[in-house]
């Protein structure tokens, strides 16, 4: 478990009551309300035993709460070494564009290794963008770890960051993905007009922060009030939580999410 959390004060709940409250009020399901309950009781009182039961399976891709295509144009905000890509690529055979965009020259080439074992025809499918991503367009100092956690360091290397509205300005996306150690509210606010004009799926991590759990599904809500929104749990011991937001176009039945979710049912008896 990441313990920075414990590390901000219990009392920032507290004084952004209102908004933690109205938060609230947004999930499509109860799975995702009562793991919006667990984590707010959790930064509250700073007890982990509070933290959500997490879903038997780590992906940004719930068969429950969307289906992939092969015409996905996916932004993935984190792309590490490509893992989120070997995630997609277990649950959908082809993609029409994969932007993976990372600022750590060591997972990049980790990455580009990765992508060279792909048949051609998808490599040449699958964009690198060795960048950051943010609000507005600036030079960061980043840290050059190949880690997973690899983050912003005053200590780091000079890295461009760019918004996601200038980086897809004339490239429609339908689906990003964002986990990128507490930059995603900054990012997401860079991304406004994309998300207000394509209406992408987005698959955000929100465990970085304090009050990313509640701050991001109401920055996501803000951007399109017909959203759906869901919060799921991974990780072993539930402090990875993603929030999804769905689009009306790309919303399950619930005859759908039904049958998705038979095969858990089975598991849990």
């Amino acid at each position: 478990m990441d313990l920075r959390l414990l590390n901000e004060p219990a009392h920032k709940v507290y004084e952004d009551l209102d908004r933690v409250i109205e938060a609230e009020s947004l999930w499509a399901d109860e799975e995702s309300l009562a793991s919006y309950r667990a984590n707010i009781l959790w930064r509250a009182l700073g007890d982990p035993s509070f933290l959500p039961y997490p879903a038997p399976q780590n992906t940004y891709f719930p068969a429950d709460i969307f289906r992939v295509s092969s015409d996905e144009a996916v932004v993935d905000c984190g792309a590490f070494d490509g893992d989120t890509l070997r995630l997609m690529l277990s649950v959908t055979d082809d993609v029409k564009a994969f932007y993976a965009v990372e600022a750590d020259s060591v997972s990049t080439q980790k990455l580009r290794s990765y992508i060279e074992t792909l048949p051609q025809d998808l490599a040449t499918k699958v964009h690198e963008l060795d960048c950051a991503v943010g609000a507005e367009r600036c030079t960061l100092k980043f840290a050059m770890s190949g880690a997973a956690t690899s983050k912003i360091e005053d200590a780091g290397v000079d890295v461009d960051c760019i918004p996601l509205d200038e980086l897809f300005a004339g490239t429609p996306v339908t689906l990003i993905k964002m986990d990128i150690e507490g930059a995603e509210y900054d990012a997401l606010l860079g991304g406004r007009k994309i998300i207000e004009r394509d209406s992408p799926i987005l698959a955000i991590c929100v465990y970085h922060t304090q009050a990313d759990v509640w701050r991001i599904p109401l920055l996501m809500r803000s951007m399109n009030p017909d959203y759906e929104l869901f919060l799921r749990a991974y990780d072993g011991d539930g402090f990875q939580s993603v929030v999804y937001a769905v689009p009306p176009h790309r919303q399950l039945s619930q005859q759908e999410r039904a049958a998705a979710l038979w095969p858990r049912k089975q598991i849990a008896a």
